[in-house]
């Protein structure tokens, strides 16, 4: 699946507002996944990009599912994650980057693992 989504898709990555959610979502997992997840211990997450329009911010919700040893809500809220605070995707041949921000006052918990994290496009 990445290997399709880096190759249709990152060539493109320049007109993000002309990709689908889809492949939005895909894109962002991918550096989500070396980024935020792996330095943190995190194995198991599902992101969904959000907009209503095509022209509208990108918000990127992200599912974490929450294992033994997985980052709680309050690690996120309390800074003891690295690198969380940022996601960014490289484009123009790693000249430039698109880069989503964390919202921890959204962080929002689903049970005593599961929780959403919310990164919007800045």
């Amino acid at each position: 699946m990445y290997e399709t989504v880096k190759g249709d898709v990152m060539e493109n990555i320049t007109k993000i507002e002309k990709m689908s959610n889809e492949d939005i979502a895909s894109v962002f997992d991918l550096y989500f996944e070396t980024q935020v997840a792996k330095p943190n211990q995190i194995d198991e997450f599902e992101s969904s990009c959000e907009r209503d329009n095509i022209n509208d911010p990108i918000v990127i919700k992200v599912l974490i599912i929450g294992l033994a040893g997985t980052p709680t809500p309050d690690d996120v809220k309390n800074g003891k994650l690295e690198g969380v605070k940022d996601v960014e995707l490289p484009i123009d041949n790693n000249s430039d980057v698109l880069k989503f921000r964390l919202d921890e006052q959204a962080t929002m918990s689903l049970n005593t693992n599961d929780y959403w994290l919310f990164y919007k496009m800045v």
